[in-house]
């Protein structure tokens, strides 16, 4: 029993993986990182990072907080001003952030070499200055954001992914972290195991005239400063190149060219990566052997190039490997990128070209399907889609309900068992499945997971992805239309069910 209590300590002090609002934390280390004033009348004080978290007061327009901790999460920047108290901001139209002189940087040393890649799977994983869950705690790893990994080591208990000059975060049996080691450290025999192996799209995977080649190393000419959030970096000098990610507030970064156009400056941080700057608003530069420019205390309100407001028409899930990335629907345009395996993206367009089904996923980016191989394709507000019921699993599983895909407490039961291979508790009728499981110890919330069970009015669901962007989840189920289905709702119901709350087994 001490044993057990020990373990369970180590992991609440690793990370805290249920849904924030949920949890009372005890934060051990309150060191400040930094201080911010308040802008605005009636800002809310919530107990967790998420806007649906309960409330404790407002702060004061005026008036300045020390600041322990910041994320982002849910198209907000959070800050811990206190032990379970945690303010929002947009676009620091809000407040004002001023990060202290002390601490470490949120980016990596140039003198760290890449491995890899570690993607967060989780809300409110820490980020600690060293490889142990006694380590002090630097801040919180944004959800669904991807980090490089510059170094990892293991615990008995967690894998560690190092993501900056000692920034280290935990991993526990790959439910926290999905990590990809980079191609050139990636042995070829083990890359994909077969059992587990994603098929590649043919012909529109990459051809070896494809693979582009290391670039030597570039003079430094100058440096940019980031003086804006929600600054894009893109693969080239064009607000319609790729985007790959998005630059660092306040970080400064070397530039090895520079470019410009009728609206930008355009400034090159790395090979093929490139940031852009209107009028010294968003980039303060700094050539060679010239003065600093001043910049400014806290990020203004607008970002740069920001994507156009769209409507979503659906969701591409991707189902190989290779899956190239074009600037327009058709074999003849450029390849910008890749798509990644298993993600799944949101569609703003598609269309038909020659053998392929088309989607847009931003702008001037498409992939292409053929045939539903390469793309599993929902459309948002879809009544239905069906999907293949040879995916079923076997009966072994002992599904304690009956009726087959035409049940939709068979098929929540069946698709837990087998994306987890958990064998839930019967819960009764899809209307009891939220209360029930609180009874039988189950943790539950308000926020989706994937792989948790969403539980409606009268219906029950798995959920296999998630848009902390627009709100909205990809939910797999039984019994609607009669069949296996996939649909993409919101977070908080059905077009036709409100939710009660989501299970979670993992």
């Amino acid at each position: 029993m001490k044993s057990f209590r020990i373990k369970l300590a180590a992991i609440a002090a690793a990370i805290i993986i249920s849904i924030p609002y949920t949890v009372s934390a005890v934060y051990a280390d309150n060191q400040a990182i930094g201080t911010l004033s308040v802008k605005v009348q009636y800002l809310r004080i919530r107990s967790s990072a998420t806007t649906l978290s309960s409330t404790s007061g407002y702060v004061k327009e005026g008036n300045t907080y020390t600041v322990y901790e910041t994320t982002e999460y849910g198209g907000y920047t959070w800050y811990r001003i206190a032990d379970n108290q945690w303010i929002a901001d947009k676009n620091g139209g809000w407040v004002d952030y001023t990060a202290s002189n002390t601490g470490s940087s949120s980016t990596a040393s140039t003198s760290l070499t890449k491995i890899g890649t570690a993607k967060v799977n989780v809300i409110m994983l820490c980020i600690r200055q060293g490889s142990s869950v006694t380590s002090k705690r630097l801040g919180t790893a944004v959800c669904d954001k991807t980090y490089d990994v510059y170094a990892t080591a293991s615990d008995s208990v967690y894998t560690w992914y190092e993501i900056g000059d000692n920034q280290w975060i935990a991993d526990l049996n790959g439910k926290w972290v999905a990590y990809s080691q980079t191609a050139s450290d990636t042995p070829a025999a083990t890359a994909t195991p077969a059992a587990t192996a994603a098929p590649t799209a043919a012909p529109e995977s990459s051809s070896s005239a494809d693979s582009s080649s290391t670039a030597p190393a570039a003079s430094t000419i100058g440096t940019a400063k980031v003086i804006v959030n929600g600054l894009n970096i893109r693969n080239s000098y064009s607000t319609s190149s790729a985007r790959l990610g998005t630059a660092v507030y306040n970080k400064t970064y070397n530039v090895i060219a520079v470019q410009s156009d009728s609206k930008y400056t355009w400034y090159e941080i790395d090979n093929n990566k490139w940031i852009a700057d209107k009028g010294g608003s968003w980039v303060a530069y700094t050539g060679a052997g010239s003065s600093s420019s001043s910049t400014a205390t806290a990020a203004p309100a607008a970002t740069s190039t920001p994507a156009a407001s769209v409507s979503y028409i659906g969701t591409a899930h991707v189902n190989v490997t290779k899956l190239n990335i074009r600037n327009g629907a058709g074999t003849g345009n450029s390849i910008v990128g890749r798509a990644t395996y298993n993600q799944t993206y949101n569609v703003i367009s598609k269309k038909s070209s020659g053998a392929y089904t088309w989607y847009q996923i931003d702008t001037n980016q498409w992939i292409a399907d053929y045939n539903g191989i390469y793309v599993t394709y929902v459309g948002e507000g879809m009544s239905s889609s069906q999907v293949s019921t040879t995916t079923t699993v076997t009966g072994a599983a002992s599904n304690p309900y009956y009726g087959g895909w035409g049940n939709c407490t068979w098929g929540a039961w069946q698709l837990i068992y087998q994306y987890t291979g958990v064998k839930l508790a019967r819960l009764g009728n899809a209307c009891d499945w939220f209360s029930n499981a609180k009874a039988k110890g189950y943790s539950t919330g308000s926020l989706p997971k994937v792989h948790a069970v969403a539980v409606y009015s009268r219906h029950v669901a798995v959920v296999l992805s998630i848009d902390f962007g627009t709100q909205k989840v990809l939910i797999e189920e039984g019994g609607f239309n009669g069949g296996h289905n996939r649909r993409y709702v919101s977070f908080t119901g059905t077009y036709t069910q409100s939710l009660q709350g989501y299970i979670y087994v993992e």
